[in-house]
């Protein structure tokens, strides 16, 4: 009995921790987060800062961390930067705690944008502020606000505050440097806190995630309310110079953190080249020889693109897509916004070789014999589909299948011949007018006619119907002799085709 209680425990335990969320915030450092896990591919940051200071940014920081496994969580995204007032370690559930609190070595008290957004004292602060660059023309990063003060604290002055705050060319707002603020409400300029949205005020927004009394609530996240996915957006000018402000801080006291999660590589300026990742044989994605797949950007076709590989440009090619037959480094520069705003991305591509599906020996069968179905995949694993689709037994005769892989494989067409005999409990000869000696026979065979017709063919098979041997004749013989001197001693079937197309097949024994 104690061994099974402990074996539920170890698996209960297991269970608990693939459903938990993965928080990190010892190998990173700020700045190294933003660089490695913010930026989408058509953003580049400089000057980052935490808390204001360059070398903060550089150093180790307890309330930013990078977060993963979100997709085994309600969180409602699988990774990215996590940014709390206290210790980012707190997110990891299960939420046992109604008000979950872990202040870091060091913090950082007020700031002037954030404090536009309460009437307490800010306290605690998470800042990351940094310089960048857009290619495109409209920004986005998608976030969840997380609270522990859900929902004792709505409407009682003690809301902590977050709002990313953007400043630069045509961005105009109350905030430092013109700042707006981009951390609101879709289609609204509301700032989120937890007094406007919560389970009384847009509720649409809102995740009950538990009290902290009740654990098994939520297994994976500690805070107690949390938002579902919202995107940040600004209008912004390909090529100029913005910087932009994520925050997040105490209000009042440093009891009850909050924390905003920010989806890794979100932050990006749109329309954006979307390629692929690399084409390789060895994660699988390489393309397959001999076949003509396009490679495209996602973007519209009428914007210009120029493609080159392997630093060479790809003649006649301007549209959003590329079909090539040799490996290499692709590259491509696009114009989204103009002339002085390209945008450039890189893949390698790697061709494979089509693999030969490889099918075993199917039939032979005897006329209306009812066959095997035809197998829906190859013996080297490659599933396709026949043409025709069934095996007909109603003709004599050898009769071609063709074999189409599905086109999600790399996999060649492959032709498959099933041999159709005569039955041999219905012969074709009347009275079975046919004599073969001696039966078993030893260095020859012979066949002869009882009607008045001429052996036209003799055809020797194995017992699987191949043929070995094939003899025609073109004199008038009503009887002919099979030489044996080379054949196996076994057992064996001939076929004997006359002058007018009559048929019978019998069995003999060579010994």
């Amino acid at each position: 009995m104690m061994k099974k209680t402990v074996l539920f425990l170890l698996l209960l335990s297991i269970h608990s921790m693939q459903g938990q969320l993965v928080v990190d915030n010892t190998a990173q450092t700020p700045a190294q987060l933003v660089q490695n896990l913010l930026l989408g591919n058509d953003i580049t940051a400089s000057n980052i800062k935490f808390n204001g200071s360059t070398a903060a940014a550089n150093t180790l920081m307890e309330q930013v961390g990078a977060f993963s496994n979100g997709e085994n969580t309600n969180i409602g995204l699988n990774s990215g930067i996590l940014l709390a007032t206290g210790n980012a370690s707190i997110a990891v559930g299960p939420n046992n705690q109604a008000g979950a609190s872990l202040l870091p070595a060091t913090s950082s008290m007020g700031d002037p944008d954030l404090a536009l957004l309460t009437t307490g004292i800010v306290k605690n602060t998470s800042i990351i502020e940094f310089d960048f660059v857009p290619i495109g023309q409209n920004l986005r990063l998608n976030f969840v606000f997380a609270s522990e003060e859900y929902l004792e604290f709505v409407n009682t002055n003690h809301s902590d505050v977050f709002g990313f705050f953007i400043s630069g060319p045509g961005i105009s707002g109350p905030y430092s440097g013109n700042a707006q603020n981009i951390a609101v409400l879709p289609n609204s300029t509301v700032p989120i806190t937890i007094d406007t949205v919560n389970n009384l005020v847009n509720t649409g927004y809102y995740i009950n995630n538990g009290t902290g009394s009740t654990p098994l609530v939520n297994t994976s996240i500690e805070y107690d309310g949390f938002l579902k996915v919202i995107a940040a957006i600004a209008n912004v000018q390909c090529g100029q110079t913005y910087h932009i402000k994520l925050a997040i801080a105490n209000v009042g006291d440093n009891n009850f953190d909050s924390a905003v999660f920010i989806e890794a590589n979100s932050f990006n300026a749109y329309p954006t080249i979307n390629l692929p990742s690399d084409l390789l044989v060895s994660n699988g994605l390489a393309l397959c020889s001999g076949n003509a797949e396009p490679i495209c950007t996602g973007l519209s076709n009428s914007t210009i693109h120029a493609w080159t590989l392997n630093g060479n440009v790809i003649p006649g090619v301007t549209g959003s897509c590329v079909t090539i037959s040799s490996p290499g480094e692709l590259c491509v520069t696009v114009y989204p916004m103009g002339s002085g705003c390209p945008s450039s991305r890189c893949i390698n591509v790697e061709f494979a070789q089509p693999v030969v599906p490889t099918f075993n020996s199917i039939g032979p069968y005897v006329q209306n014999e009812i066959p095997l179905s035809l197998p829906s995949s190859s013996s080297n694993a490659i599933s396709g589909t026949w043409f025709p689709a069934t095996i007909s037994t109603a003709t004599v005769g050898t009769q071609a299948y063709t074999f189409t892989p599905n086109p999600d494989q790399c996999a060649t067409v492959v032709p498959l011949q099933v041999t159709v005999n005569p039955s041999l409990a219905a012969p074709q000869f009347p009275n079975n007018t046919i004599r073969v000696y001696p039966n078993p026979a030893h260095e020859k065979l012979t066949i002869k006619l009882l009607t008045p017709d001429f052996v036209k063919q003799i055809k020797l098979m194995d017992i699987l119907g191949r043929i070995i041997k094939t003899e025609n004749f073109t004199t008038s013989n009503a009887e002919v002799v099979l030489n044996l001197n080379e054949i196996e001693k076994g057992n064996y079937f001939i076929e004997v085709v006359t002058a007018t197309n009559q048929r019978e097949i019998k069995k003999i024994i060579v010994n």
